[in-house]
């Protein structure tokens, strides 16, 4: 009967999709039946979120045909979206109308975080800055981002954007535009040193940035984008520009016209374990400056593949491949790729390697240690006797990982065979927290001269 395939379909998706997160059991689930349908599609929990916001991140619309694989493609896209601590999708059979009605049930996150930052750069106590971090997500209730965050100190920085991620209804733009100020230490390699060198050993040049950007995309799919960013740079040097500028003046001012390609498949955006990630960058350099006049080609390529050991627990085999190209005319030395700072090779992170080419090969095996689950606030250790803090759900999780990281640079002047590719590998855990955070600690070991250098890593987020 009818009916009783409703129900069924309602008992088997409500334990289905509990654990369609985190595992991949939905390989043989249920692919649609074309006698069962959607009836009313109802959100609950949003107090700050507009209804259409989580509503147009589905493709399962009211009348459209149950199924259970799209609506875990669903709930991903509603969790990836990073404005709620938890989400479930509750099928709820319509008797009446033999359909089943779906209850998308959300827990808001907070939305307003000043979040104190502070680092010691270069292991070195002097160099310390503090800050503050202020971020408001969900601005407008529209899954909008205003950020504003400062640092003094050490390399005092400011920054203000704003990020919309739909305009339009079905057209699905998307936008973006901020300023940023910072003074930096740059410790850029000297042409000749292909070499590489320790990041304290480096002496720095002082250079005062001011930039401006506008961004402007569209989704192709739900899963694929296309945009075009311009960035207008203004760089002081300070008087240290002597052979650091190319126009031999201490400032330097041009533009950056960036086309990007973006396709992002991952379950999970912020410890993802399986899915794809694909992003190319063309990008020119020097718009409207006489003296910096050059391209650079940027691709990141990400795969995480699950691999199931037994019928309940799976593995994840997550691999990288990330580089920047750089052709047409010369480029200036504070402008070249590098390794050392936002790209690292784990083991080799205290070091700095920088060249017109880049290429790093990462891999990594994730291996559930304890299996990511929530704990509500009124059950919480710690938190349940704080008021404020009990009508929350907090998530928590432990993977073990097993890495090796590979990377080299190069100038078009040398021959490929001549790169020196430099290799890191090891064993880590990553920490799975509230509010999307991935505290991460890896022990790396690079091998030099013969003998195996450990090194620890740490980070707030996954390594890729």
């Amino acid at each position: 009967m009818l009916y009783f395939k409703i129900i069924i379909l309602a008992v088997v998706y409500q334990i289905i999709i509990v654990t369609s997160i985190y595992s991949n059991e939905l390989e043989y689930a249920n692919k649609g039946d074309s006698n069962i349908y959607i009836g009313k599609i109802i959100v609950v929990g949003n107090e700050t979120t507009k209804d259409f916001i989580i509503l147009r991140e589905m493709s399962t619309k009211e009348n459209s045909v149950f199924n259970l694989e799209i609506l875990a493609e669903d709930l991903n896209k509603i969790h990836n979206l990073g404005l709620f601590n938890k989400v479930d999708i509750i099928p709820t059979p319509d008797f009446k109308n033999n359909k089943i009605d779906l209850y998308v049930t959300v827990e808001e996150q907070y939305y307003i975080l000043p979040i104190p930052q502070a680092g010691i750069e270069e292991g070195d106590i002097r160099k310390l800055w503090v800050g503050i971090n202020l971020v408001w997500r969900n601005f407008r209730g529209r899954n909008e981002i205003v950020n504003c965050s400062f640092g003094i100190g050490y390399q005092p920085f400011f920054n203000i954007n704003f990020f919309t991620p739909w305009i339009g209804e079905k057209e699905h733009f998307f936008g973006a535009f901020g300023i940023k100020y910072n003074k930096s230490i740059n410790k850029s390699l000297s042409d000749a040193n292909v070499i590489g060198a320790r990041k304290d050993s480096l002496k720095g040049y002082e250079i005062e940035s001011f930039s401006g950007n506008i961004t402007l995309g569209k989704y192709l799919t739900k899963y694929l984008a296309v945009s075009a960013n311009y960035t207008l740079s203004v760089n002081d040097f300070s008087g240290n520009y002597s052979g650091n500028t190319f126009s031999g003046e201490p400032k330097e001012i041009y533009g950056t016209l960036s086309l990007n390609t973006l396709f992002d498949k991952r379950n999970n955006i912020f410890y993802p374990t399986k899915g794809n990630f694909i992003k190319i960058d063309l990008i020119k350099y020097g718009v409207f400056n006489k003296f910096i006049d050059f391209n650079k080609f940027r691709f990141d390529l990400r795969n995480y593949l699950p691999l199931k050991l037994t019928k309940n627990y799976s593995i994840s085999i997550a691999t990288r491949l990330a580089g920047g190209i750089s052709f047409g005319g010369n480029v200036p030395s504070y402008l070249e790729e590098t390794f050392g700072y936002s790209e690292i090779i784990r083991g080799w992170d205290n070091f700095v390697f920088q060249g017109e080419h880049l290429i790093g090969f990462y891999n990594e095996v994730r291996i559930p240690i304890i299996n990511p689950f929530y704990v509500k606030g009124t059950d919480h250790f710690l938190l349940k006797r704080i008021s404020f803090a009990r009508g929350f759900s907090y998530q928590y999780g432990l993977y073990g990982t097993i890495f090796l990281d590979i990377g080299g640079v190069m100038n078009r002047t040398e021959e490929v065979s001549n790169v020196i590719f430099r290799k890191g590998f090891g064993a880590g855990l990553n920490m799975i927290l509230p509010f999307n955070i991935v505290a991460r600690t890896d022990l790396a070991f690079r091998s030099n001269n013969g003998k195996l250098k450990p090194r620890l890593v740490f980070g707030l987020s996954a390594f890729f």
